[in-house]
């Protein structure tokens, strides 16, 4: 369908929503060192890994990772959730770069990575299977890709007449045609896109949290993958 609506206004309208979240956002992600844990299992205990963490956001990802010893560069397409990060790293004194960037055209680095995360990214994407094509690219032989998404029904969260669900509502009601899991991502959407983009081994980590992390028990997955180089 022609919404008549470019891809680069697309991503300046999420790049713009997402800026505006970064003043609210990290007060709402719960369960953070559970994140980072089960983010971490599929490494297998690896030490001082070089991770590359897409659709960084405010940095509780990367800022994790970072304090069990790894080595963390995160982008985000919104300058101001870029800018948070940075300033949430200075002030623990850790050391992480972080980058604005589109992760379906994420920048090149000087030498690849053991590993790339995101959550909760693909189904803001125009082209999820673009970018984790371009991710593959990134990544050292046999490194692996971790992420986390899940199917978000909006009628319980929509209905909401808060100042965060009325800016969600501006910044995405004109581009949602233009994303093709608006509504979200199943297990299986995620298997098969990480198979479209040449990934192997893929397995499911999410069995892993206690309870649901999500205020409305959204169904939701983990899942790593191989880049497997035999595969273009």
């Amino acid at each position: 369908m022609d919404t008549g609506i470019s891809s680069n206004t697309t991503a300046e309208r999420v790049a713009s929503y997402w800026s505006w979240r970064s003043q609210v956002y990290d007060t709402t992600c719960s369960k953070h060192t559970q994140w980072h844990d089960i983010f971490l299992a599929p490494f297998k205990d690896k030490k001082s890994l070089r991770l590359l963490d897409m659709g960084a956001g405010t940095g509780f990802l990367s800022l994790g990772f970072a304090k069990k010893g790894h080595r963390v560069t995160g982008i985000d397409l919104s300058p101001e959730m870029v800018n948070f990060a940075r300033k949430m790293a200075r002030e623990k004194n850790i050391s992480i770069e972080f980058f604005l960037g589109d992760a379906q055209e994420p920048p090149l680095f000087s030498s690849p990575f053991d590993g790339i995360t995101c959550r909760n990214l693909l189904w803001t994407l125009p082209n999820p299977l673009r970018a984790l094509t371009a991710w593959k690219r990134l990544l050292k032989p046999q490194g692996l890709v971790v992420i986390a998404d899940g199917l978000w029904e909006p009628r319980l969260y929509l209905a909401k007449e808060e100042p965060v669900t009325i800016k969600f509502k501006e910044a995405y009601s004109e581009i949602r045609e233009q994303l093709p899991y608006f509504l979200g991502l199943s297990a299986e959407n995620g298997f098969s896109l990480l198979e479209q983009a040449g990934f192997s081994e893929i397995s499911r980590h999410d069995h892993l949290f206690h309870e649901n992390p999500y205020e409305y028990n959204n169904e939701f997955f983990v899942l790593s993958a191989v880049n497997d180089c035999r595969k273009k």
